[in-house]
């Protein structure tokens, strides 16, 4: 897939990995993402992001805690994709598919597929 770029390349330096989702990014859709830290009461760093999005459209979407961070040091995105640190950089990140995985509902049928922005 096309590498995304980031609307903000205020990501240089950071403390670990989810800290370099945070910021605002487009994918190759045209889609906008701002990605917002969830501090908790007392945490000095975030264990979890959470993402607007925004489609070509106007739709507008806000899903708390999205992107996570496991106590392993990974970053995922639910439960489906894990943050490809090796294809990433500050200026575009790729979101890797963690499993095989499968969505269906209502007779429809979604494969789901590597992505980056």
């Amino acid at each position: 897939p096309s590498r995304a770029s980031a609307l903000e390349a205020d990501h240089v330096i950071h403390r670990s990995p989810l800290e370099s989702v945070i910021g605002r990014w487009r994918d190759d859709r045209d889609s906008t993402y701002e990605v917002v830290a969830d501090l908790a009461r007392g945490q000095s760093r975030p264990q979890s992001c959470t993402v607007s999005t925004r489609r070509p459209s106007g739709e507008m979407k806000v899903t708390k805690g999205l992107i996570c961070l496991w106590a392993d040091g990974r970053v995922f995105w639910g439960k489906t994709y894990e943050l490809n640190l090796g294809d990433s950089t500050e200026f575009g990140l790729t979101w890797s598919l963690c499993a095989e995985r499968t969505w269906s509902g209502q007779g429809k049928k979604r494969l789901f597929k590597e992505f980056a922005w």
